[in-house]
């Protein structure tokens, strides 16, 4: 489960430095709020100002950006404080298949 939430956070950092340039604990915080609510606004922060301290720029990757996540002990530790329902991230994070026929996302059917 670590290794999917740091996957799902490397997402949201990479997708915030996309949207505005460097990483900002305004949109981690945001953007992770939603996709894995449960969470204290307080542990969430913490994770955001640990991020903050790690050298990400623009230029990364989002595989690269998971590296350096993975590298930070303290990190890690507040991560897994996190409370993760595995599905809701799977489910939350679907954007496309290539499979057809009739299918349901988040409850909804396409």
């Amino acid at each position: 489960t670590l290794s999917l939430v740091i996957g799902l956070i490397a997402n949201v950092v990479y997708d915030g430095i996309k949207k505005t340039g460097s990483f900002t604990k305004e949109y981690f915080t945001d953007a992770l709020s939603q996709k894995l609510p449960n969470n204290s606004p307080e542990l969430i922060t913490n994770i955001a100002d640990e991020i903050s301290t790690l050298n990400l720029d623009r230029t990364m990757s989002e595989f690269s950006i998971e590296e350096q996540l993975k590298s930070s002990q303290k990190l890690n530790e507040l991560i897994n404080k996190l409370q993760v329902n595995t599905q809701n991230i799977i489910q939350n994070n679907v954007y496309g298949d290539n499979i057809a026929g009739n299918k349901i996302i988040n409850n909804n059917p396409l």
